[in-house]
């Protein structure tokens, strides 16, 4: 990584940002492995609907927090803490999202431990993922210590595919080790 990066919660005057990350991050990932209306979706709405989302609040067992560089520029973010209704993975990484050009640069592991901190403060052992098999990027999972654990159909604006699921059993992994 070229600057430090910091981890704080996402703020309303965030939502510019987070919606431009969602829309350019998903053009980027999935053009040509998905149908384009599914990629279809301006960073206009996306900011209103952050913009909404953040002046309405998370549910208090839900996190956002973003990835800033040194500049004040925001690298990404993680939404964490969704009840998922299963006993074995209680909560889930919700989404996570780098901005294209600073992928591959720590930025996604250090808001996936950020978050498992959090959500192991509040009780949480186990989390799970749910990744896109579209998604090229769903080794990263694996390579943070997740482990498939079964998959689910989705449809994405009418568009079906499959969704794969990965879990941590012991969320301690992301940060008492080495990898």
């Amino acid at each position: 990584m070229s600057e430090p990066v910091a981890i704080r919660p996402a703020e309303l005057d965030d939502a510019p940002d987070l919606a431009r990350i969602l829309v350019e991050t998903n053009r980027a990932t999935f053009h040509g492995l998905v149908p384009e209306k599914c990629l279809d979706f301006s960073i206009e709405t996306s900011e209103r609907n952050w913009h909404r989302t953040l002046k309405n609040g998370l549910s208090a067992r839900q996190i956002l927090h973003v990835a800033v560089s040194e500049n004040d520029e925001i690298l990404g973010y993680a939404l964490a803490g969704g009840v998922t209704g299963r006993d074995d993975y209680p909560r889930e990484l919700n989404v996570l999202m780098v901005a294209t050009p600073w992928q591959r640069k720590g930025i996604g592991r250090k808001l996936v431990t950020h978050a498992a901190r959090i959500l192991h403060k509040q009780g949480v052992h186990a989390i799970l993922v749910g990744v896109q098999i579209d998604n090229p990027n769903r080794a990263f999972y694996e390579h943070l210590g997740a482990r498939h654990i079964g998959e689910k159909p989705l449809d994405w604006d009418g568009y079906m595919t499959t969704e794969l699921l990965y879990g941590w059993d012991d969320i301690t992994c992301l940060w008492s080790d080495t990898k």
